[in-house]
């Protein structure tokens, strides 16, 4: 199966606190050159999300707000005003395949809106749309709230979802469309310990961080099912530079905390930064080691 990269490593690492940033760097650049050398050996598409962000300032703004369901995109990038939307698509078990898993999206929560003009024509903006279902689950709770979702910009998508859209009489901007069935995947995805890699695990309740502040447990597609969910093959050159990469960043934190780092420490890299997991089920304490994660 082909795929597209979306190149989103700069966007996580903004989003990272100024010591997590410091912390996180020297182990994930290097793993970026190499997927950027391993999609170019496989013939796959880079995406650029910088350039995606770009080519979203060139757009009108409209009458009504930008409701953004990526967790990365910028709000100084949005033309018009930015109304946050937290739709979590959430790890609720395997589909027919590894690599088409179930996900569960759970109720929104916006920020900075009780409910919306329903005159004001409401803008939706996504990084990605394989199936479209979130983009459409969005525009039927934006509905709920009273408005109407009359423009769906994305950075990458199916050329039948953005097809799809149009037919139900929505205005499509997309940076980039592929022509089949590739999949998108995240470069965030490879790297455990960046922002929203992964997937939050529906039913998993968050473990204590730094002062107490939540730290969530989410699915680490480099390390669940040997990194099937990212076409990572038996024997691909990747997986040896993953496990180096981790292993670096452990150290580097041991380093920093001069002494072996715990779970809970991920906390020190940011807010949303959550505890790797190879399994829905794999064990998590607070206490433990974090270089025990990489077993």
């Amino acid at each position: 199966m082909t795929a597209v990269l979306l190149d989103d490593l700069e966007a996580a690492l903004c989003r990272l606190a100024p010591l997590g940033r410091r912390l996180v760097e020297p182990s994930v650049l290097p793993l970026r050159e190499a997927l950027l050398r391993d999609a170019e050996r496989r013939g796959w598409p880079v995406v650029s999300y910088a350039a995606f962000v770009a080519s979203t300032r060139a757009l009108p703004p409209g009458s009504g707000p930008w409701v953004v369901l990526d967790k990365l995109f910028p709000e100084a990038a949005v033309p018009g005003r930015c109304v946050r939307c937290d739709v979590h698509r959430s790890w609720a078990g395997e589909g027919p395949e590894v690599l088409s898993p179930r996900l569960a999206l759970r109720e929104s929560r916006w920020e900075g809106i009780d409910a919306f003009d329903g005159a004001l024509p409401v803008t939706v903006l996504d990084d990605a749309a394989y199936t479209g279902a979130t983009v459409r689950a969005a525009a039927s709770r934006v509905a709920r709230h009273g408005g109407t979702v009359r423009r769906v910009v994305l950075g990458v998508a199916r050329r039948r979802v953005a097809a799809e859209l149009q037919e139900a009489g929505v205005d499509v901007s997309c940076h980039y469309l592929t022509e089949g069935r590739e999949d998108i995947l995240h470069l965030r995805d490879f790297s455990p310990w960046l922002p929203f890699s992964g997937r939050e695990i529906a039913g998993r309740a968050v473990l204590p961080g730094p002062g107490g502040a939540p730290l969530p447990l989410r699915l680490a597609p480099s390390r669940y099912a040997a990194g099937r969910w990212l076409h990572l093959e038996e024997r691909s050159p990747l997986r040896p530079i993953l496990d180096e990469a981790a292993r670096a960043f452990v150290e580097t934190l041991r380093s920093h905390l001069g002494r072996e780092p715990r779970i809970s420490d991920l906390g020190l890299l940011g807010k949303a930064v959550a505890v790797p997991l190879s399994s829905p089920e794999q064990e998590a304490e607070e206490s433990l080691p974090l270089r025990g994660l990489l077993a």
